[in-house]
């Protein structure tokens, strides 16, 4: 997986295998997880999804 950020629409760009894309969407689903990116790229380090107390779920992306 390879992340990269794009500051200019505070959005982050994903490039992924249908498998890591698969781990992300459970993650989103179950409220919970973390995927790291691929060692070597030069993105970002990955994406967190957390539980909210209302609707939805927070995702965010990190940097080592």
């Amino acid at each position: 997986m390879r992340l990269v950020c794009d500051p200019a629409y505070d959005e982050v760009d994903l490039s992924a295998s249908a498998e890591e894309l698969n781990r992300l969407a459970d993650a989103v689903a179950q409220g919970e997880g973390l995927l790291t990116s691929s060692p070597g790229s030069d993105g970002l380090a990955g994406v967190e999804a957390k539980n909210t107390p209302g609707p939805g779920v927070l995702s965010s992306s990190f940097n080592l």
